[in-house]
């Protein structure tokens, strides 16, 4: 510095920080507890914090600061590039003043450079390491959530089965299920979870594994009952679900139970109708909802298509909804189709009004044939391969 107090050229980054420390350090300050006005009382913290430069007897400080790479955008140019994200600093000092020349500062803009380059390459290895370690984790949940679903189709002696689910993420909040309960009676169900995801598969798993506790003779609506009591009482869960759930015996009589779920569709003959509106509400969204059973008779080679929001509520680009309408279209006249037919029709049917379109909930179908005892099995889709082919599709 000049006798003035000009900066001599080339120093003026250190000498500015001089210059700050030396005004902080000879202002007058109150006592501690006499400072009144928040000027005051700031001037008092900064000559707090200067004290122990002070006290080394530090006369020349450098401090670089390090940021990581700036990155444009494609839509940006490199003039509107901003800098990156702030990663630390270079910080050197000394007792002696003119200890950093000008082109030690050169070579100390260098270093800084190149130090912030590798800590932020160092960030960006780590964060890749953590995404990577996600991923395989999702891709385990996955792969569990997978294998929980049915995919041999057993041979079921009065009714034929065919099911699908498809993820909109790598694991959804659908699932459906089919289970004996003894030799003359066989569940099934489909639930949809709210929201998708992790939390949503987690759910789900939790629902399969209270459902299928029914083998061993639990009362359908007394396990709807806890099951929502549960939920309930646990609100901080934050998710609920719509079900379908049947219990479909030798004779073609049907228990159902209608969690707040879309009407499955009843093919029969030349008729195509929603005919299970009857319902409650949701598991897990009302503390008071009681869940009863319904009964409906069935006459032999109905078809049920049981289907989550993820086919209605599909979008085309113009986001127009596919709605039930187009889905009973596609039903109408296929009461004798073999139900893997029918499947594949939905399906492409869907996937064609969608054009593409990304989706934002997930697929998931399940077709329950009954046909009576002794009936002359026409249906071939519950063979295991085409039947595992389904379900992991």
């Amino acid at each position: 510095m000049s006798a003035n107090g000009a900066a001599s050229p080339g120093r003026w980054h250190d000498v500015q920080l001089l210059n700050t420390i030396g005004a902080i350090c000879s202002v007058k300050v109150r006592p501690e507890g006499l400072a009144t006005s928040p000027a005051e009382k700031a001037v008092s913290a900064r000559a707090q914090a200067a004290a122990s430069i002070v006290a080394q007897g530090l006369r020349a400080v450098v401090v670089i600061p390090l940021y990581a790479t700036s990155r444009a955008s494609s839509e940006g140019s490199a003039a509107n590039m901003r800098r990156g994200e702030f990663l630390g600093v270079l910080y050197l000092d000394s007792k002696r003043p003119t200890a950093f020349s000008k082109l030690d500062r050169q070579i100390l803009d260098a270093l800084a450079a190149d130090a912030a380059s590798i800590l932020d390459n160092a960030r960006l290895v780590e964060k890749e390491r953590e995404r990577q370690m996600l991923e395989q984790q999702i891709a385990i949940a996955r792969d569990i959530q997978q294998a929980l679903l049915p995919k041999n189709f057993r041979e079921y002696p009065f009714l034929s089965v065919s099911g699908v689910n498809f993820p909109c993420l790598s694991v959804g909040g659908d699932y459906f299920d089919v289970f004996p309960l003894d030799d003359k009676r066989t569940a099934f169900l489909l639930a949809d979870v709210s929201g998708k995801g992790l939390g949503a598969a987690l759910l789900t798993t939790m629902l399969q594994g209270a459902l299928s506790g029914m083998t061993l003779g639990t009362d359908p609506a007394r396990v709807f009952n806890h099951v929502n009591r549960f939920l309930c009482d646990h609100a901080e869960v934050g998710r609920y679900a719509t079900m379908f759930f049947g219990i479909l015996d030798d004779a073609g009589r049907l228990e159902f139970i209608n969690a707040g779920h879309p009407s499955p569709i009843l093919i029969r003959k030349d008729t195509v109708e929603e005919a299970f509106t009857e319902g409650s509400f949701p598991v897990g969204l009302v503390p008071e909802a009681e869940f009863t059973t319904t009964t409906l008779q069935l006459q032999p080679n109905d078809t049920m298509v049981l289907f989550s929001d993820g086919v209605t509520e599909a979008m085309d680009p113009e986001e127009e909804l596919y709605g039930v309408p187009r889905l009973r279209g596609v039903l109408q006249g296929k009461p004798d189709m073999q139900l893997d037919e029918i499947q594949k029709a939905i399906l492409e049917s869907v996937e064609n009004f969608a054009r593409g379109a990304r989706q934002a909930d997930d697929l998931t179908l399940l077709l329950v044939r009954y046909r009576a005892v002794g009936m002359t099995v026409i249906d071939t889709d519950v063979s295991a391969s085409k039947g595992s082919a389904a379900a992991s599709g």
